[in-house]
């Protein structure tokens, strides 16, 4: 879930990412064919790994200088994956080795340690069924490994933040392949060093990844990827049993796989937005992020502005902060599954050509 934040000097940041192998799945193609068509604006430089390697991305907001806003994508194979820092034209800044990354979160403010917060990364390990924390720093190196304490149990997939606003308490959705959802409390545990406490534990019915939480009505949004979206309570002691499914295949709207999860939060006069990458279909779905979460269509990113077409992708984010010019209304990131230029990569796109093509 995207959440504004200043200059990493000023407000701290807190930024998860789940490390993992990648799934092997069958996908049956659908094309949504009433979709929007909009453009991208730029792209990422490619990924350094071949084959199906990029797929998660988040965005960092500098709101004192917009224009220097971050995008944090991840590259998730096993021996040379990594998490990149690119800027808003999607020059590569920055790239931290971690093998198996997988998805990526951020949050802004955890406190590290009694009277200090400072900016964190955070990330899983598919190996060890550990999250894994770092440090985001000005300066060289960009990304700092922290401590972490205790382990989530299961081999992660899929991974997003919480922060309650009734107790102030930090909490991490962490997804798998068998369907089963974990909810993590995160504590600062002494100086560069956190903890994490397993609280609940959702199960559905087959393989989730994509997931974000909305912190303002205390829901959390799931991707079952071959029947659809779900929506549970995010507190600790809220029914894991009995979740509410937004939107299924069955209604012949969205397809198999449903991975990507992401909110655009309301702004001025504009209007919030739960946004789902449907992989199956090369497409992605919009729903109002308040109940009863009305569908408000889809649109596809074709190609334009010497930027190729986007296909069945994987991890999406979006924010509605104004990044300059360029993205007024924020800006919405996707992966790319087949760059035309090498590698697969992450295509951004203005948010005003989404909400103008979809009349939102």
């Amino acid at each position: 879930m995207e959440t504004v934040s200043a200059r990493t000097t000023l407000i701290p940041l807190l930024i998860l990412f789940l490390v993992c192998s990648p799934a092997v799945i069958t996908i049956t193609k659908k094309t949504c064919t009433s979709c929007k068509k909009v453009t991208a604006v730029a792209e990422t430089d490619p990924v350094s790994s071949t084959g199906d390697a990029a797929d998660d991305i988040c965005i960092w907001v500098d709101s004192l200088h917009p224009e220097q806003s971050r995008i944090i994508g991840t590259d998730k194979n096993d021996s040379s994956g990594s998490l990149t820092i690119f800027d808003l034209s999607g020059k590569a800044l920055y790239t931290e080795p971690v093998p198996d990354a997988n998805n990526v979160d951020l949050r802004n403010g955890f406190p590290l340690y009694p009277g200090s917060t400072i900016p964190l990364v955070v990330t899983d390990r598919a190996m060890d069924s550990a999250v894994l924390f770092f440090r985001l720093r000005q300066e060289p190196p960009l990304l700092q490994r922290l401590t972490v304490d205790g382990a989530i149990g299961i081999v992660p997939y899929g991974i997003c933040f919480y922060v309650s606003a009734a107790s102030g308490r930090w909490y991490v959705f962490v997804t798998e392949r068998t369907g089963t959802v974990v909810q993590a409390l995160i504590e600062p545990a002494g100086e560069n060093r956190v903890s994490l406490t397993t609280v609940r534990t959702i199960r559905l019915g087959s393989i989730c990844e994509g997931c974000v939480t909305d912190d303002v009505h205390g829901s959390v949004f799931i991707a079952e990827e071959n029947r659809g979206i779900w929506r549970f309570g995010a507190e600790p002691d809220d029914d894991s049993t009995n979740g509410l499914l937004i939107d299924s295949i069955a209604s012949g709207r969205i397809t198999a796989d449903i991975e990507g999860l992401t909110l655009y939060l309301p702004v001025k006069n504009h209007s919030g937005f739960l946004l789902a990458s449907i992989q199956g279909g090369s497409f992605y779905a919009v729903y109002d992020w308040i109940p009863p979460y009305t569908y408000r269509g889809c649109f596809s990113i074709e190609k334009g502005n010497g930027i190729d077409r986007v296909t069945e992708t994987d991890g999406i984010d979006v924010t509605s902060f104004p990044l300059g010019q360029d993205f007024p209304e924020g800006v919405f990131i996707a992966q790319d599954d087949r760059d035309d230029a090498g590698t697969q990569n992450f295509k951004i796109v203005s948010w005003k050509k989404i909400r103008i093509g979809l009349g939102l």
